[in-house]
């Protein structure tokens, strides 16, 4: 999934960059193969074809929603907006504990960095595509928690919480 959200927005770009219709014709590609071999019922996105449990990966998808708020706008699709939110609040809830970030998945580690940043970045980019705060709110919440269980002024941002004790 990451990887297919990673190409879906570097055709996005190119496509309206370049104004070249065939990268928007791959993006329109990845959309639909995200959307039909990586989709669950209930919301969200699994990590692989092959993954039997449709675990949904917080950093995943968060880089999934984003890329497909950003093909909802490029393509002027509503409906694909809209189910990037969903898929976005689905996992985000899932997964999150208040001022205890989120989860990798619904029953997964705790304190990752990577999944942090990705929600956090998501849910910007919701916050921008739908001007609701509490997307907002929910990023900056998130940053809060990395800051301060992740940060150590002599290294930088550690890849775990350090008071992480899962």
């Amino acid at each position: 999934l990451s990887v297919n959200a990673g190409l879906l927005d570097l055709y996005l770009r190119a496509g309206t960059v370049l104004g070249e219709r065939r990268f928007l014709d791959r993006a329109l590609d990845l959309v639909r193969y995200i959307e039909d071999r990586l989709g669950v019922p209930d919301g969200g996105w699994r990590a692989a074809e092959a993954d039997g449990r449709a675990r949904q990966l917080a950093d995943a998808n968060a880089l999934a929603a984003s890329a497909m708020l950003r093909a909802a706008g490029v393509f002027e699709d509503d409906r694909l907006g809209r189910r990037a939110i969903d898929a976005l609040e689905r996992v985000l809830l899932s997964c999150y504990t208040p001022g205890g970030g989120v989860r990798h998945h619904a029953v997964g580690v705790r304190g990752l960095l990577g999944d942090q940043v990705g929600m956090a970045a998501a849910c910007l980019d919701a916050w921008e595509a739908t001007g609701r705060m509490p997307y907002r709110m929910m990023a900056e919440e998130l940053m809060h928690y990395a800051i301060r269980t992740m940060w150590d002024e002599e290294g930088g941002f550690g890849d775990r919480a350090a008071d992480d004790s899962e």
